[in-house]
């Protein structure tokens, strides 16, 4: 596949400043913009599939699946929280 060119972006003066300040040695623009947009890909990808897993664990709740309130959970939490303060306390 051939590779394709992103379209112009229109920046201040004082951003296109700040993103040359912080260019490594050698690193060009490019590079910085091509690893810029692949991590928000990746991070937009990873979000989507949060999304998806949560809806789906909704959906298992509605069906009657067994769940934990938030004041089970953290219930559970100050519990532990309080056993590690006293194992701590007693050392």
């Amino acid at each position: 596949m051939r590779s394709a060119a992103l379209p112009a972006v229109r920046i201040t003066p004082e951003l296109k400043q700040q993103l040359e300040d912080v260019l490594a040695d050698g690193e060009t623009v490019s590079a910085l913009v091509e690893r810029a947009v692949r991590g928000e890909i990746e991070r937009r990808v990873m979000e989507g599939e949060f999304h998806r897993r949560g809806m789906e664990a909704i959906e298992r709740v509605e069906a009657g699946g067994a769940y934990l309130t938030a004041e089970d959970v953290l219930s559970k939490l100050e519990a532990k929280l309080q056993r590690a303060k006293a194992s701590r306390t007693r050392r």
